[in-house]
């Protein structure tokens, strides 16, 4: 009859213990609906700080442009085409979409995703084939050409857009190969002839020898293998040497095709230098179109 008490008061403190706990969680609610509005409303003073910026009386979307490009040159391309997506989805008749558009396809450029930016620039003059940025973004459609390999639609996209023969200067040029490169059949007709020799048509001689000294090790091994009736061996040294012989013709080539796209690649990096690809893309939004 003892314990009979000592079960009942175990029983009421485990029905007692959870109402305990929905008070403590009751107590703790506040504090989460504070947490939570404050970041709502924090969300809504960075939303807001670009407008707040501006001057009364500024147009949202012009201050949204300022900003845009405020990112665009401190770099913070993340932000910017953030900002840039949400202009085209909040204003996408506006009279400066165009320069919004443009300001992205600039972006992807300077990543280096040319085909994109190309994408980017055809639709742009598409839609708006007359406006302001229009001028900018078929010279920047042109580079993108240019630094996809293929100068001569970049020319013709020069010519279609008007532009003057010094822009054009030099453009011809660069669909011919280079002229200092060595040429891949070349390269790999002499690896043919001798095991490594491709490579010192290549200027590297480090390679040549150590190619030229693998295929002369493995075909001698298996010279020697047979001499001495061991046809196992010198079979296998053999595929070795066949091996070594194809795979140091390919490298050949590989390295070849290399050096002629490397140096292909300077060739039109330092003519787009000389053209105003660089003024281009330092800015992102020509406020005035006066370069600022």
């Amino acid at each position: 009859m003892v314990g009979y008490p000592e079960r009942s008061f175990m029983r009421d403190r485990r029905a007692v213990r959870p109402s305990r706990d929905i008070a403590r969680a009751g107590r703790r609610a506040p504090d989460f609906a504070l947490l939570i509005a404050a970041l709502i409303c924090a969300g809504a003073l960075v939303r807001a700080a670009p407008a707040a910026a501006q001057p009364a009386g500024a147009d949202p979307a012009e201050s949204q442009l300022r900003f845009v490009d405020s990112l665009y040159r401190e770099g913070d391309r993340f932000r910017a085409e953030s900002e840039i997506l949400r202009f085209l989805h909040d204003a996408p008749e506006h009279p400066r979409r165009a320069e919004a558009a443009l300001a992205r396809a600039k972006l992807y450029f300077q990543e280096g995703r040319h085909r994109e930016s190309e994408l980017m620039l055809h639709s742009l003059l598409d839609r708006d084939p007359r406006s302001p940025a229009a001028h900018d973004a078929a010279r920047l459609l042109a580079y993108a050409q240019l630094l996809q390999g293929r100068p001569g639609q970049a020319a013709l996209t020069l010519r279609d857009s008007g532009a003057d023969a010094s822009a054009l200067s030099g453009l011809d040029a660069l669909a011919e190969p280079a002229p200092d490169a060595a040429d891949p059949a070349t390269a790999v007709a002499w690896s043919t002839v001798l095991p490594g020799a491709g490579f010192l048509v290549l200027g590297q001689p480090g390679k040549a020898a150590a190619a030229l000294s693998l295929n002369a090790l493995f075909l001698a091994g298996a010279v020697i293998a047979y001499q001495q009736r061991n046809q196992g061996a010198a079979f296998a040294l053999a595929l070795v040497e066949i091996a070594l012989y194809t795979g140091g013709r390919e490298a050949v080539r590989e390295e070849a095709e290399a050096q002629r796209a490397r140096q292909e690649r300077l060739r039109r990096e330092s003519w787009l230098a000389s053209q105003d690809a660089p003024a281009l893309l330092a800015v992102g939004i020509r406020i005035d179109f006066a370069g600022r």
